[in-house]
């Protein structure tokens, strides 16, 4: 999933995101979608994370994801 991929719905990608990252606060990202800079320096902040861990962690949770551009690719059905 790309970052413009998780925008164009980021009301149900913000609730799978919860999933993974479950000490964020909706509340103040149900607003409507925030830049990957600031998103990413929320996780860090409520995950006790630094700002790579928490931009690596973003990203390898969005590359699970399936979309019309990697559908072939969901790593979670593999898992499974």
């Amino acid at each position: 999933m790309t970052w413009t991929d998780m925008t164009r719905d980021w009301t149900r990608n913000l609730s799978h995101l919860a999933q993974r990252f479950s000490y964020m606060d909706r509340t103040a990202l149900a607003n409507g979608a925030m830049d990957q800079a600031g998103l990413t320096g929320h996780l860090a902040q409520t995950h006790d994370l630094t700002l790579t861990e928490a931009q690596d962690a973003l990203q390898d949770w969005m590359s699970t994801l399936r979309t019309p551009s990697n559908a072939g690719t969901d790593r979670r059905a593999d898992a499974a």
